[in-house]
């Protein structure tokens, strides 16, 4: 049996759950992620350093020639 072929049937409650489970997962790891880089930065600037962050976006955009680290 080819893979267009297969059929599956769920419960639509089913569905819903393991949907609900899965936002929940990745939001809670989105947060975890989040505080991390707060913590990170936190301590950075407090250790005298100023962070730019927009060469990360430059790297999105394949314009890596911004971005600086500034020592206070």
């Amino acid at each position: 049996m080819l893979r267009d072929e297969w059929v599956f049937t769920y419960k639509i409650e089913t569905i819903a759950e393991a949907t609900t489970s899965n936002l929940q997962f990745h939001q809670e790891r989105f947060k975890w992620w989040k505080d991390k880089k707060e913590q990170v930065m936190a301590k950075i600037r407090e250790d005298g350093l100023e962070i730019d962050e927009t060469i990360v976006m430059d790297i999105f955009h394949l314009k890596a020639e911004t971005g600086s680290v500034v020592l206070k």
